[in-house]
């Protein structure tokens, strides 16, 4: 018989090809068959290999194995091994022992097995699973590495689909730079993965709380970029179906580092979405509103069937990921709407008892000032009466007081009134912070004019430049008011702001 795998001659009895390990069909040919027993992977999605097996034997739970590892329980079984938790007799410790499939002892997988050890030892990283030793034991290959206790990122991943929670982009993107961290280092001494998914990513901690501990396993499948670890043999698909890139599909040879990009990017989607992208593929920002578009452009980028136009390392990978996080906007809180009140809405109180438009200027003046100006009025009468003492007919004693307003009653003397603070000269151009701009003029500290759309201003200023002040539209409708105005030389202009600073109103450059 031949191997339809790998072409190689196949002993007419046996079940599988001894040069790839592929499984002979019915037809009495060989065929690569995908593994559906239980026990396998989490998500069932099993690694495709070439190097197939029937179910192995079991090591007995407290049985020694190689003289040296106590077997505490076994943990999982992959597409070349069977994998244990072991107690290292030598130091105490617990680590993982993975041993190759009995059926699959051939030349050809020992060699594979030896040199996923061998490549797996070189590679020391936090973010990477350590491997301790690689070594046969009575013909059975094997090796150990470090037993890390935190589940792994699927059966996080599939917590959160059960609670109905989305992963934030924050934690998803520190996951995948965490792994990207780790898988720097190892493009670094030339080894690629090959078989990233959730499965193969053991959590140290949880991401939840904003620390990203994790280390990748089992780099079982990966080979060095400088080629094959055989010569003379066609390799076919090497990866898991949905995470694989599309080289891979063709000949795991070829795959370099970038197919590892192709399946990171693939775990990204799946954080933020909760499945796997498939065709047609929705932009994640349609899906999350608060996802920043330019996610969807590092997306795009990472899943490209074409490999070289992937990112060009992990570094960029990252550089990338920082990008996007760093200009992602903050999610909108909506902002709750108060109920609408059925009572009208009350009329302010004017701030200031309205002056008059002209002539005024009576009500501005202090009571001595009156007093003055009624006084220095009898003066002139007298002075007048001196110079032409034929008195008028019916003659009076004295002169009418030309007092406008109420009348020349008299008023009672006011209490000292404190020192005043003299006004500098404001008149000219006020700006509205808005853009709107009065022409203000004064009279003693009163002051009021027209703004450029129709609108005007009125108001006064007391001792302490403090302002109460009023804005009417060009329909004579009051649009703004306020007794809480000061006037601040700012050595630069006057600037009329809200007394505690909070705020400025109106700006005035008038020089000093």
């Amino acid at each position: 018989m031949t191997c339809t795998s790998c072409h190689a001659t196949v002993p007419p009895a046996a079940d599988f090809c001894p040069k790839c390990g592929a499984k002979a069909g019915a037809t009495g040919s060989a065929t690569p068959q995908r593994s559906g027993r239980p026990g396998g992977t989490f998500s069932g999605l099993d690694t495709v290999n070439p190097m197939r097996d029937k179910p192995s034997s079991v090591l007995a739970n407290g049985s020694i194995f190689a003289n040296r590892y106590e077997v505490l329980s076994k943990i999982g079984e992959g597409g070349m091994g069977v994998v244990y938790l072991t107690r290292d007799t030598n130091t105490g410790d617990e680590v993982v022992l993975k041993l190759i499939h009995p059926d699959l002892v051939a030349e050809e997988a020992v060699k594979r097995l030896m040199a996923e050890g061998v490549t797996a030892r070189q590679i020391r990283h936090p973010n990477i699973v350590a491997v301790f030793d690689v070594a046969q034991w009575e013909g059975q290959p094997y090796f150990t590495m470090e037993h890390v206790k935190g589940g792994s990122l699927r059966s996080w991943l599939v917590k959160q689909t059960r609670d109905g929670a989305l992963v934030p982009l924050a934690t998803a993107i520190g996951l995948v730079k965490a792994m990207l961290a780790g898988l720097g280092e190892a493009h670094r001494m030339n080894v690629v993965h090959r078989d990233l998914k959730p499965e193969n990513v053991l959590l140290v901690t949880d991401p939840a709380g904003g620390v990203f501990d994790l280390k990748l396993l089992d780099f079982g499948i990966a080979r060095a970029i400088s080629g094959p670890l055989s010569t003379g043999r066609s390799s076919g698909p090497v990866g898991t179906r949905h995470y694989m890139a599309p080289e891979q599909q063709t000949s795991a040879e070829v795959a370099g580092p970038t197919a590892d990009f192709y399946s990171i990017t693939v775990m990204l989607y799946e954080l933020l979405v909760g499945v796997v992208p498939q065709a047609p593929r929705e932009p994640i920002s349609k899906l999350r509103p608060e996802i920043p578009q330019a996610l969807d452009a590092l997306i795009d980028q990472g899943l490209t069937a074409m490999a070289r136009n992937r990112f060009g390392s992990a570094a960029d990978y990252t550089a990338k990921l920082d990008a996007v996080l760093k200009n992602a906007a903050p999610r909108p809180e909506p902002v709750p709407q108060p109920e609408p009140d059925p009572r009208p809405e009350p009329v302010p109180d004017p701030p200031f008892p309205p002056r008059e438009r002209e002539g005024n200027w009576w009500s501005h003046l202090s009571a001595k000032a009156k007093a003055g100006v009624v006084g220095g009025v009898i003066v002139l009468g007298v002075i007048a009466n001196a110079i032409n003492p034929d008195p008028p007919p019916n003659p009076q004693p004295y002169p009418p007081t030309p007092i406008p307003g109420p009348g020349p009653s008299p008023e009672p003397e006011p209490p000292p009134r404190p020192r005043v603070r003299a006004l500098p000269n404001i008149a000219g151009q006020w700006v509205h912070r808005t853009g709107l701009a009065f022409n203000v003029g004064f009279r003693d500290r009163s002051f009021g004019g027209p703004g450029n759309g129709g609108q005007r201003i009125e108001g006064i200023f007391d001792n302490d430049w403090n302002a109460a002040f009023s804005v009417w539209d060009n329909a004579n409708n009051l649009i703004f008011q306020t007794r809480d105005g000061r006037l601040v030389d700012t050595g630069t202009g006057f600037h009329l702001q809200y007394a505690n600073g909070s705020e400025t109103l109106f700006v005035n450059h008038a020089p000093h």
